[in-house]
Parts: C-alpha cells; sequence; structure tokens
C-alpha cells in the first residue's frame, strides 16, 4: 500500500495511466481467448477450483470474524458448479454462469440478457479471471511506469519545443 502510493505521488497520472492499461489489456486478452474459444472449457473449470481455494484463503485471512463460513460454501458451490456443469454436464460457459445467476434475485434478473448475448458471459468470467492477476498487474505498473513517464516527459518535451520555435 504504501509503495503504491508513492508511486502515485511521484508519477501521478502516469502511473494510473500505465495501471489502467495494463488492466485492460489484461482483461481483454483474457476476454478474446474465451470468446474465441482458445482455452478449453475443462482448464476454466480448473481454474474457478484454484480461484475459490484462493478467495476463500483471502476471505478468511482479512474478512470480518464469522464471514469465511459463508464465504467458502458460496465459493465452494460455485466451482462445484462451474466444475460439474463443464466436465459432466458438457454445458457451455454461457449455461453454467446463467444458471448459477439464476440463484440469487439481484442476478437473476440479468440472465435473459446474457442469454441472448453470449459474449456478456465470457466478460464476467474474463472480469472474474482478471482480479487473480492483481499481483503480477501491479508489479508490472510498478516496474514499467518508470520508463513510461520517462518517454512522456520526453514527448511532452519535444511538444513545448516545437510550440516554443513556433512562437518565436
Amino acid at each position: 500500500g504504501q509503495t503504491i502510493g508513492k508511486l502515485f505521488k511521484k508519477y501521478g497520472y502516469t502511473f494510473v495511466g500505465t495501471y489502467g492499461s495494463i488492466y485492460f489489456f489484461t482483461l481483454t486478452s483474457i476476454f478474446v481467448t474465451l470468446d474465441f474459444g482458445l482455452v478449453d472449457l475443462d482448464t476454466v473449470s480448473g481454474l474457478f477450483k484454484v480461484s475459490k481455494d484462493l478467495v476463500c484463503e483471502t476471505a478468511d485471512v482479512i474478512g470480518p470474524t464469522g464471514s469465511g463460513a459463508s464465504m467458502d460454501e458460496a465459493a465452494s458451490a460455485y466451482a462445484v458448479e462451474v466444475e460439474s456443469g463443464i466436465k459432466t454436464e458438457k454445458r457451455s460457459l454461457v449455461d453454467v454462469v446463467t444458471g448459477y445467476m439464476q440463484k440469487w434475485e439481484w442476478t437473476s434478473r440479468y440472465v435473459e440478457r446474457i442469454e441472448k448475448n453470449p459474449h456478456l458471459a465470457n466478460l464476467a468470467v474474463a472480469w472474474f479471471m482478471v482480479k487473480f492477476t492483481e499481483p503480477i498487474r501491479l508489479g508490472a505498473a510498478m516496474i514499467v511506469t518508470p520508463r513510461v513517464s520517462k518517454i512522456v516527459a520526453r514527448v511532452l518535451g519535444k511538444r513545448a519545443e516545437k510550440k516554443a520555435a513556433a512562437k518565436g
């Protein structure tokens, strides 16, 4: 947390833009991979099982006392649903996501929209999966931001020189 604050103070919008660009690139890459079927659904179901365990362990550490059990139950149910839906029943990712969304009132109203546009299901899964790339994305932003800042300063410096030369 403290390192991020230092980077933001030193690089400002350059850090935010760099991090945002890395986030967008990662989300887009995962979405395209899912949407074009470049990864098989068995692999996706395996990722959900691993991510379920990670989410539950994280919730137990950072969540308020007693929240870990309910988080674990919900995450376990979702992981089982995805794994059995994909491997056993050979359902599509859209079928698995919409089936899971129908269980709650606040998400059930979006099921029809996702069924009509399967790309939304792939985007939802990509958004979920991108959360687990956070440490890598943050590390990449910390490494790349100083270089991006130098490039931005160089480009802006050249523009300022051109403007000064045009005025003079």
